[in-house]
Parts: structure tokens; C-alpha cells; sequence
């Protein structure tokens, strides 16, 4: 009997030790488990923080005069010196104190500020129409390629808001730069703070119901509305060392960036905007290349201006320099121009990065400038545009942009004398200083 009770005790005494050992496993796979979903939390922390805590040579420093996005800094700071003496640049001066002067009275902009809510319910989200489409009478939309609906800047107000906010807010930016009133400063920064960092006012970090077409619930294109946002980057950069935009709504708008970087790289509308062949391809890429640049993910910046050499040069351009992807549209010699500028917007981030896309062909031929050189005779009256289009109009802004780059980038006399003849004609541009054709001496 006492030997039985023995043995039921070593059998108790083995299942305490045999739940002891699977208890323990069961811990351990715990502490696994936390382990691992703690590093996911961290890792996708990082991806959004990541300009918050740079690291190493990874980051490019945003404080140096040569890292902006949209222009060369240094050469800013050429015009700035040069303006001194070199009376070219009064009447331009005069014109942008004078501009800067007058936004200083204008509301901040807001999404909130709009009359139409998203299919989201949250006011805070960004909404635009498609451009080309219409309403029938049958109350459906049908698209009519080239025709701008006047609803959209009329009822959807947000594309319109965003570009001008971009535009005046770097303009105030710029205005501080040359003249050091601290009023510009401000003002900027006021615009900046209420669109992209105030709760009360503040847009969503996405563009989810971009370009939509009323009656469906998600957008088509928020890298398009997005284009103009590296203006705000850079204007940013030109106040940062003034009291006006603190070091904590610095790293607040870079967090604000790196979520946008997020959704622009992981939402399937974007994804499928990228693949695009033509000018929307383009333009996402420069986005996302502005955008992951500003926020210090550099090692993407450099993957996307790399691989526009094959991505988009060598299928969008051909050896002659036809954009044919382009010229196929209502609008063909806008939207040439159009696709160009946002190379250019690429080949401006490279120079950053040490990566030449200005002067880089294609074994048989194909560049950015050799597009350019196609545009030439057309806007100089040389030739008759062969694809459908109302009117070439040179004086327009695209290529306004267009030539006063391609002056600085290439030093090209044909390209100066068009930058100049733009600069007779409209001495309020800002790309005045910022590709001037004085500092850029042609070869």
C-alpha cells in the first residue's frame, strides 16, 4: 500500500514538472511573439520618423544652401549678392517685395474651409474632381479629354486652395530670403501651420479621394494635386532659421511628410499611378522623390531618379525627342511641356544626389534635352505643330518654368534668349531668381 502511494506521488510529481516545462514554452513562445510584434511597431515607427531621427550618411543636411528641391541654392544665393549692384533684377525685386507685400492680408487656406465633404464624412480629407469630366443630363459623368469642368474649381475647391497655398507660402518665403522682413517669415509660416499642422485645420496626410468622379468613393491621382507641395518643402528650409516656424513644427511638418511618403507608397491607387507610362508616371515620381528627399529616406530618392533614366526617358521620349505618349492628347504641346517639367523636377532632386539626369542618353539617343530641343522651333514659330492642339502660347507658365531652367541647366544662348524675353514680359515670376538668366551665362 505505502509503495503505491509512492508511485502515485512520483507520477503526481512528474505531470507537475511536465505542466511546469510546457508552461514555460508557452512563455517563452510569449515573449517571442511581443518580441517580434514590438520590432514590426518600432520598424513601422521608423519609416515615418525616420527625418525625426536621421541617421549616418544616409541623410543629406536640409541646411546647406545646395540642397532645395525645386531650385539650386547656391545659385539663390548668387542672384542674392549679384541684386546688389546688378540693376537687371530691381524691377523683379520690386515686384516680389510688392507681391509678398500683399499676401501678408490674405486668410490662411484650409481643407476645412470647402463645400463639399468626401465620401469619408471627415472634412480634414482632401477632395478634387476629375478634370475632364462632365456632367450629362442623365446625371452621370462622361469624359471629354482637353475640357476643364468648371465645377472643379468651383464646387471642388481644394485643388485650387492647395496650389495657391504652395505658391503664395514659398513666394512669403522667398520675399523673406532677399529682404529679411521677418513679417514674410511669419506670414509663411502662418499658411504652412494652419494647412498641414493645426488639428482645428489641417489636412489628412493622404489624397484618397483626389481627381474622383463624383458617385464613386476613391480617387484617381493624388500625386498630380500633390505636385506643387515641394514648394512648401523648400519654403521651409528658406525661414527655418527664424523664430516663426519652431524646431518643433519643423519635425511636426516632416512627420507629416513621412506619413504622406507612407500612404503614397502603399495605397493601390498610387501604386497603379506609378506604372503609368506617361506624364502621371512622372509626376509620381518626382513626388515621391521630392517627398522621401525632404524627409531623409535618400536611399528611395536615389532608386526613383535612377531608374527614371530607363523608366521614364527611354519609353516616354523618343530619338528625335517626341514625347508620343503625349502628343497623342487634345492638349499635345501643354502636355509635352508638361511631362518635361516634371523630368526636370527629377533632374533638379539628382543634382542633390549626384545623379546627372540632365545630361543623360540613351544609347540611341533619347534625353531630356533632346525633348526640349523638339518643343524649340514650334514655340519659335519655325514649324506648324503637326498634333492636334488649340494654340501654342510660349508666355504660358509651364514654359516659363521650362526655359529659365534649361538656361541654368545647359548655359544654351537660344534657351537664354526665351528665359529673357519671359522675364521682359512677366517681372513678377519667381523663376526670375531662381534661374536667372543673368548668373546663368550661356557657353
Amino acid at each position: 500500500m505505502i509503495l503505491n502511494n509512492h508511485i502515485l506521488e512520483v507520477k503526481d510529481e512528474a505531470k507537475v514538472k511536465l505542466l511546469k516545462y510546457i508552461l514555460a514554452v508557452l512563455m517563452l513562445g510569449l515573449i517571442v511573439m511581443n518580441t517580434f510584434f514590438a520590432f514590426k511597431i518600432l520598424q513601422f515607427s521608423s519609416d515615418s520618423n525616420k527625418v525625426v531621427q536621421s541617421s549616418q550618411n544616409n541623410i543629406v543636411p536640409n541646411n546647406t544652401d545646395s540642397k532645395f528641391i525645386t531650385f539650386d541654392g547656391n545659385l539663390l544665393a548668387q542672384v542674392k549678392e549679384r541684386a546688389k549692384s546688378d540693376k537687371s533684377f530691381a524691377a523683379s525685386l520690386q515686384a516680389l517685395k510688392a507681391q509678398a507685400d500683399r499676401l501678408l492680408n490674405i486668410e490662411p487656406f484650409s481643407v476645412v474651409h470647402k463645400k463639399v465633404v468626401p465620401p469619408s464624412g471627415d472634412i480634414h480629407d482632401y477632395i478634387s474632381l476629375q478634370p475632364y469630366w462632365w456632367k450629362m443630363p442623365s446625371e452621370k459623368y462622361e469624359q471629354r479629354d482637353g475640357q476643364d469642368n468648371t465645377e472643379r474649381h468651383e464646387t471642388y475647391t481644394d485643388e485650387k486652395q492647395i496650389m495657391i497655398m504652395a505658391e503664395d507660402s514659398f513666394t512669403l518665403a522667398l520675399a523673406y530670403y532677399f529682404f529679411r522682413d521677418e513679417r514674410f517669415a511669419d506670414k509663411a509660416a502662418t499658411i504652412i501651420h494652419t494647412w498641414f499642422l493645426d488639428e482645428k485645420t489641417r489636412m489628412n496626410p493622404n489624397f484618397n479621394f483626389a481627381q474622383v468622379i463624383p458617385g464613386e468613393t476613391k480617387g484617381n491621382g493624388g500625386a498630380m494635386d500633390g505636385r506643387l507641395l515641394p514648394l512648401i518643402m523648400d519654403a521651409s528650409m528658406l525661414i527655418e532659421k527664424t523664430n516663426t516656424l519652431t524646431s518643433k513644427d519643423q519635425s511636426a511638418l516632416k512627420q507629416w511628410f513621412s506619413e504622406l511618403l507612407i500612404w503614397l507608397t502603399i495605397d493601390r491607387t498610387q501604386l497603379d499611378e506609378a506604372k503609368y507610362p506617361n506624364n502621371h508616371g512622372t509626376w509620381y515620381d518626382a513626388l515621391v522623390a521630392s517627398v522621401s528627399y525632404f524627409t531623409g529616406d535618400i536611399k528611395r530618392t536615389r532608386d526613383i531618379v535612377e531608374g527614371s533614366k530607363l523608366k521614364r526617358i527611354k519609353v516616354q521620349i523618343e530619338p528625335d525627342g517626341q514625347q508620343s505618349l503625349e502628343t497623342t492628347r487634345s492638349k499635345s504641346f501643354s502636355y509635352s511641356g508638361f511631362n518635361l517639367l516634371g523630368l526636370f523636377r527629377l533632374a533638379n532632386i539628382g543634382q542633390n544626389i549626384n545623379i546627372d539626369l540632365w545630361n543623360y542618353q540613351t544609347e540611341d539617343g533619347r534625353s531630356i534635352r533632346k525633348a526640349l530641343d523638339y518643343l524649340l522651333p514650334y514655340l519659335n514659330k519655325e514649324r506648324k505643330w503637326p498634333f492636334t492642339h488649340k494654340a501654342l502660347e510660349m508666355t504660358e507658365p509651364l514654359f516659363t518654368d521650362i526655359f529659365h531652367q534649361a538656361t541654368c541647366a545647359y548655359g544654351d544662348i537660344r534657351y537664354m534668349q526665351i528665359a529673357k524675353l519671359l522675364v521682359e514680359n512677366d517681372l513678377s515670376n519667381i523663376r526670375n531668381f531662381l534661374y536667372p538668366y543673368q548668373t546663368c551665362s550661356p557657353v
